[in-house]
């Protein structure tokens, strides 16, 4: 993030599973085990309110979040982060 503020960084995608992003964002419990949440209220909670937080922290990136489905049930994300390109910076 810091090298896509400072313009060094054209475009960035950070893909996982939905275990991964929860490993990241939940950790772990005492008993080592990742916790868990259902996708939608991780979705809700923690992913919507991160995105929010990191579009105030860098207002000139667009974050598009994308839900990796297999059938009906959520498997993953993708977060694409891009640089706002303005009549300055071209």
């Amino acid at each position: 993030m810091k090298a896509n503020s400072l313009g060094k960084l054209q475009k960035a995608t950070i893909k996982g599973s939905l275990d991964e992003w929860q490993s990241w964002f939940l950790g772990t419990d005492d008993d080592g085990k990742p916790k868990t949440w259902s996708a939608g209220r991780f979705r809700q909670r923690v992913l919507g309110v991160s995105i929010k937080e990191l579009g105030e922290l860098y207002p000139k990136t667009i974050f598009y979040l994308t839900t990796e489905k297999e059938g009906r049930k959520v498997v993953g994300y993708t977060l694409n982060i891009t640089p706002v390109r303005t009549a300055v910076n071209l």
